[in-house]
């Protein structure tokens, strides 16, 4: 965990109030790397890895945020 994330739990614990991330999306912070070597431990290979804005270009979809989209992964991996 981040220190940030860690700071945010305390404050919202101490004022009895919910999390301000509650209602979003989890996202992971493993890199393609790490995540890659995870699938690995369990027999999975991965196929394929790309990041969002490549895969949206390759399917000629209009990308309105590229930024988000570049730093989205797509990881595809097959169980041997």
């Amino acid at each position: 965990m981040r220190v940030g994330q860690l700071v945010a739990r305390v404050l919202m614990a101490s004022t009895g109030r919910r999390s301000v991330w509650a209602r979003e999306p989890w996202r992971s912070t493993w890199t393609a790397g790490e995540m890659a070597a995870l699938l690995a431990r369990h027999g999975f290979t991965v196929t394929l890895d790309q990041n969002l804005l490549e895969v949206a270009e390759a399917l000629e979809t209009p990308a309105h945020r590229p930024r988000s989209l570049g730093n989205s992964r797509l990881m595809v991996a097959d169980h041997s």
